[in-house]
């Protein structure tokens, strides 16, 4: 194969960047790169706000979008899009590919759906640092599970009402490492139709009565010991 002719024949990387922001798309998956930034220097204390000629041409050729109007931007957003761009600046075509897709999956839901996530993740922002910090290992353990124990955590989850839905996730978020397995495993070993009353009831007691409690299911579902 002549490799030059299929090097023309791909599309350049400035080529690729006109399209996907002629489709709104590529300016969306760099917002969604800054939420990723937010959470992962959530506890980071600020920097300066870069002016647009202190921003390389790379994040410059990303955020042209926002040229015109980037003074006028709180600098908290200003460094927000900054680390978007940059992040976006080092995906691989895959990982560009994979964000778009979540950008069209974000466009393509319904304006409550949006709203909600958006509602979701400024309680998030408002939390206090250590909080941020719980939801967040909260979260790897949770992407950590295999994808049919995630699917079937949501479906449990979901069977709660909503009043008590705060309580649980609260109660979730509380846990270390080590109590978030052992409330796994126990609740892997309960029959499937008590599992939604289980979290319920559990997120209602308090710190010692939810141990004692948790040591009276181990024990009635036959909960094998953690490995050691």
């Amino acid at each position: 194969m002549n490799t030059s002719n299929k090097k023309n024949s791909e599309p350049t990387r400035d080529a690729c960047v006109a399209h996907l922001r002629r489709t709104g798309v590529l300016i969306g998956a760099v917002l969604g790169l800054c939420l990723a930034c937010s959470m992962a220097f959530a506890t980071e204390p600020a920097t300066a706000a870069p002016e647009w000629s202190m921003l390389t041409s790379q994040q410059q050729e990303v955020l042209v979008e926002f040229r015109q109007t980037w003074n006028t931007l709180s600098p908290e957003m200003r460094e927000r899009l900054r680390l978007g761009a940059d992040r976006w600046n080092n995906l691989d075509p895959d990982q560009r590919a994979r964000a778009k897709e979540r950008m069209l999956r974000w466009q393509a839901l319904p304006l409550a759906e949006r709203e909600r996530r958006t509602q979701r993740w400024n309680k998030f922002r408002a939390l206090p640092p250590a909080e941020r910090m719980r939801v967040k290992r909260a979260m790897r353990a949770y992407m950590r599970m295999p994808p049919a124990q995630r699917q079937q955590l949501r479906e449990q989850f979901e069977s709660i009402p909503e009043a008590e839905r705060a309580g649980v996730k609260s109660m979730l978020r509380s846990f270390t490492p080590a109590e978030r397995r052992r409330f796994q495993h126990m609740l892997r070993a309960a029959p499937e139709a008590q599992r939604s009353a289980l979290m319920r009831e559990l997120a209602r007691l308090d710190y010692a009565s939810r141990n004692r409690r948790l040591s009276e299911l181990e024990t009635q579902f036959k909960v094998p010991p953690p490995a050691q």
